[in-house]
Parts: structure tokens; sequence; C-alpha cells
């Protein structure tokens, strides 16, 4: 049954990569047709950096409507209402104005408004779920309230992956990934087929973007991205509440979702670490974690596929720890993240300090053989 489901789930996703490759390259040529247009008839220069950020989100957002249309039946469709109601209140985040402070808040007020609207629309299983990290005794608004902030949190801990190159596409790959399999093995057919769609699109994205580097998704799309993902993670412990009795129930699926979000984490926990530690304020740069590797002489997409295999091993991790107690097995998984990212970038600063103490002419015969 479940190989017949994977034979109807994967055609899905290769629709919506191929259509994710085809709509944002043309979207981008039509959006600055349009801009064009417009900036002439205002007697202003032409500026192509508005349909670079548009162009992705356009593509990202009609490949998964168009494959889930034509993919997903009536069944399937009962959370997408909601979700794309609740997505696009919360894209207006985007459109404050006013003083730092304000538009902060007002953007904060929007996205809590959208987060409350999407949990309102699959409220029926909250009730059902003993809450967030083994809190139990939760009332139905404190869930809805308590759900809300966790989908506004994640939804920035993405926005603040943007700025290194690629990062932030791969871990969302991975996350959305490893919920749509679990999803499709558990048997909750609808919800595997909009994470897997989800995935496949981003992967698109990630290849138009190694051919137009210009062209990004900017701060608020990933935040979109990062909302619905949070949407997934929400609804993947939701559903792993209800099949306790299951093959395919995590015991501590909370951490199993502290895995698939660990970069953001560890990065955000690093960060204030070495702030505090060093007296320092906040700069402009994403993490102090990554300009160190930076220092070392790594470029981003080295970092990024640093940060990848590790988010791969961590969820390797919480995969074969769960049969320790909750707290235990989120301590191991927060110091093997720490470990492993600290541990690297001491083993680049030494094989970096290692190669400068060779002496010259024991290197000489290497450089000679590059030439030839």
């Amino acid at each position: 049954m479940l190989n017949l489901e994977l034979y109807y789930i994967l055609p899905a996703a290769v629709m919506a990569f191929v259509i994710t490759c085809i709509i944002i390259p043309f979207s981008y040529s039509l959006l600055n047709r349009i801009i064009e247009s417009i900036t002439n008839e205002n007697g202003k220069s032409g500026n192509n950096s508005a349909a670079y950020n548009l162009a992705p989100a356009v593509g990202i957002i009609l490949a998964v409507l168009i494959t889930y249309k034509l993919w997903g039946n009536s069944e399937y469709r009962s959370f997408s209402p909601y979700l794309i109601s609740s997505l696009f209140l919360f894209f207006l985040s985007g459109y404050v104005d006013g003083t730092k402070v304000w538009k902060r808040l007002k953007s904060f007020v929007i996205q809590f408004s959208a987060a409350v609207v999407l949990m309102i629309g699959i409220s029926a299983d909250i009730s059902n779920f003993p809450a967030l990290l083994g809190i139990e005794g939760l009332s139905y608004n404190a869930a809805i309230i308590l759900f809300s902030l966790f989908i506004v949190i994640i939804s920035h801990a993405f926005d603040q992956l943007v700025s290194i190159n690629h990062l932030s596409g791969g871990s969302a790959i991975i996350a959305i990934g490893v919920l749509g399999v679990w999803f499709w093995a558990a048997g909750f057919i609808a919800i595997a087929l909009f994470s897997l769609i989800i995935a496949a699109s981003i992967v698109g994205y990630t290849v138009c973007r190694a051919n137009i580097e210009e062209m990004k998704l900017g701060n608020l799309g990933w935040n979109g991205i990062g909302f619905v993902l949070a949407f997934l993670v929400v609804e993947f412990l939701l559903a792993n509440s209800m099949i306790s009795g299951h093959a395919m129930h995590i015991t501590n699926g909370s951490n199993l979702v502290l895995s698939l979000l660990i970069i953001p984490v560890i990065f955000w926990c690093i960060d204030r670490v070495y702030i505090k530690m060093n007296g320092d304020k906040v700069g402009d740069h994403p993490f102090t974690l990554v300009m160190n590797y930076k220092r070392a002489g790594m470029n981003e997409s080295q970092i990024s596929l640093i940060f990848w295999t590790i988010n791969l091993v961590i969820i390797g991790i919480a995969y074969s720890t769960m049969h320790l107690s909750l707290y235990v097995q989120a301590t191991i998984l927060m110091l093997s993240a720490m470990t492993y990212m600290i541990g690297i970038y001491k083993g680049v600063l030494f094989a970096k300090e290692a190669s400068r103490k060779i002496p010259k002419k024991n290197t000489a015969w290497v450089m000679n053989w590059i030439k030839e």
C-alpha cells in the first residue's frame, strides 16, 4: 500500500520541481518588463531588484498550488484553505511602516494573528495533544497561543539564515523532506504529498538560483518558508500523538523537531553566548560562528555543506537515542551539535596553521604537479 502511495507522491514532487524551474525564470522576465514599463512611464530608470526578489516567491507559490491542485483530491485538501489564507495574512507583515520599534511590533502582531488563524483552522486535534515538550494539562486556548508563538519563532529562525548562501534552502529541504517521509510512512498521505511538493519546489528554486545568482527569495520569503515548516512541525507533533501504538510513533517527537531545527537553534545559542562572554553587541553579521568559519578561509558554500552534514548527523543521533528520557536526549543533541560545529572549526584552524609550518620546498613538487 505504501509503495503505491509512494508512486503517487514521487511524480507529484518531480512535477513541482519542473514547474518551479519553468515558472521562476518566466515570472522574472514578466515582472522585470512590468517594472521597467512602470518606471519608464514615471520617467525613472528601471530597477530589476524587485523582480529578482518577487520571481522566486511567485514561482514557488504557483508551483505548489498547481501541483497540489492537480495531484490532490478533495479529501487531501482539507487543511489547505486555512494554510493559504493565513500565509497571505503572514506576508502582510512585510509591508508595515513606522519607526523601528513600531514596525517590529506591527509585524509581530500580524504574524501572530496569521498563526492563530492557522491553528484555529486545524484546532480539532489540538486538545488531543499533551502539548509541546511534554507539558501536560494545557487548556485549548493555551495550546493555541503556545503553538502560535512556536510558529512565529520558527519562521524567524529561517529568516536568520538568509545571509549565508544556500544554507536556509538546504536546511528547509532537509527538515521538510524528513517530515514528508515520516508522514508517508505513517500513512498521512495528504500532508506527505504537500510536504514533498514544497521540498521539491525549494530544490527547483535552488537550481534556478545557481544559474541566476542575483535572484534571492529575500527575508520575507524565507519567513514564509519557515511559517509553512512550522505548520508541518505542528502537524507532525499532532499526528505523532495520535499513533502511539503505531510502528512509526516517535517517543520523543519534540526532540526530533529539535534535531530538524538544530542549525538555527545552535547558531542563535552560540552567538548569544559569545556575545555575553565578550561583552559585544549584536552586529550586522548573521552569526559569530559563521564569521569565524569565514576568517578560517572557508567560503559560504563550504560552510553550508558542513552545516547540512551536521544537521543530518544530529537527526541520526536523535533517531538512535529515542530510548532516553526527553531532557537527557535534548541535552545530548545540543551538546553534540555544538561539539561538531566548534570541533570542525578548530580542525580547520589547525589544518590551516599546520600548512603554514610546512616548508615551501616540501610542497613545491605539489605545485609543479598541479601546473602540469
